[in-house]
């Protein structure tokens, strides 16, 4: 297995708490003791899902936006 940064942990122990959410709900989450921006909690996330640990699957909204949902792959 890939040897994973405290960072990226951390965000794969919130994804796998709440998986099925959406990434912007986790980034919440993940914010409230992590003063980082979204683009940095988004790139651990993509770190993750290239590790095939997660997919962040891009769905699209009624009122024509976008929107991600964290789906944990490995649990």
């Amino acid at each position: 297995s890939t040897d994973l940064t405290d960072e990226e942990k951390e965000v794969l122990t919130l994804a796998r708490e709440h998986d099925g959410k959406t990434t912007t709900e986790v980034y919440e989450i993940f914010n409230k003791n992590n003063n980082k921006s979204y683009r940095t909690f988004y790139r651990r996330l993509k770190a993750l899902e290239e590790s095939g640990i997660l997919n962040i699957d891009e769905e699209h909204t009624s009122n024509g936006g976008r929107t991600s949902k964290i789906n944990i792959i490995k649990k």
